[in-house]
């Protein structure tokens, strides 16, 4: 029985010897073992807006058992081709240094991708009254457009001709209180610029017409429909000013679509 017991133990150990020498030794590895980054030469400055060549680039050695977060930053180096050759540069990169995806700028779309069901509705903006650049494609805005004045009515015979109503651009309290905030909408677009005024201008990507907005209308959505019926006709009503625009909130804070 004590034999059994003892032949127990020993298997124990030795199993247990077993699992201690296969930590030390991949420990002992991964000290060793190199994970290569992309990184920018030292005699290589690629400035901001510029196309990264493979020329710019080399390897950058760090020991995996050192790699930590660096994966969740920056790209490996057999990932050079697809994630960094041929990109703009978010910013000056002078070697020598690492390149991380923030330095890297994806270039954007130049053309309107539409799902079947979706449609856009162009909108003139008043520009005295926002800032375009501070409006991307993806933010949520609403429109303020002014009640459209009525049409006098034509005097009864023999009665003194009645005053016109004023326009809704001159100063009058029934003009500044009933203005309609028409939205939210979806901004595909400002004028020619598919993304933020930042990422056109490091694209090298001439921009015009900010004083218009396209919006998304989806079929799928009534209540986005109705909305895009009323802006419209509204807007007939009162061409051809420009409207105000409300930005309700921005792409990046990712808020459930209303």
């Amino acid at each position: 029985m004590k034999s059994i017991y003892g032949l127990g133990v020993a298997i124990a150990l030795g199993i247990a010897g077993a699992l201690f020498n296969f930590v030390y030794l991949n420990n002992r590895a991964a000290q060793f073992e190199k994970v290569l980054f992309i990184g920018i030469k030292p005699d290589a400055v690629v400035g901001r807006g510029e196309k990264i060549q493979e020329s710019h680039l080399q390897e950058v050695v760090v020991p995996r058992s050192h790699v930590g977060d660096i994966n969740a930053f920056a790209d490996r180096w057999e990932a050079r081709s697809a994630a960094v050759i041929g990109k703009n540069a978010s910013r000056t990169l002078a070697g020598p240094r690492l390149v991380l995806r923030s330095d890297v700028t994806v270039e954007p779309q130049e053309q309107l991708a539409l799902a079947a069901d979706e449609k856009v509705m162009f909108v003139r903006i008043d520009p005295h009254k926002c800032i375009p650049a501070l409006i991307s494609p993806g933010d949520w805005v609403s429109f303020l457009v002014p009640n459209a004045p009525r049409a006098a009515e034509p005097p009864a015979e023999g009665a003194d001709p009645v005053e016109p109503v004023p326009a809704v651009d001159e100063p009058s309290k029934a003009a500044t209180t009933k203005d309609a905030a028409i939205g939210p909408f979806k901004v595909l677009s400002v004028g020619t610029r598919l993304a933020t005024a930042k990422e056109w201008r490091t694209a090298k990507i001439p921009q015009a017409q900010e004083d218009v907005l396209t919006i998304r209308i989806s079929e799928k959505d009534p209540r986005e429909k109705e909305q895009a019926n009323k802006l419209w006709k509204l807007m007939e009503a009162i061409d051809p000013r420009p409207v105000a625009v409300r930005l309700d909130r921005q792409a990046a804070q990712q808020v459930a679509q209303p």
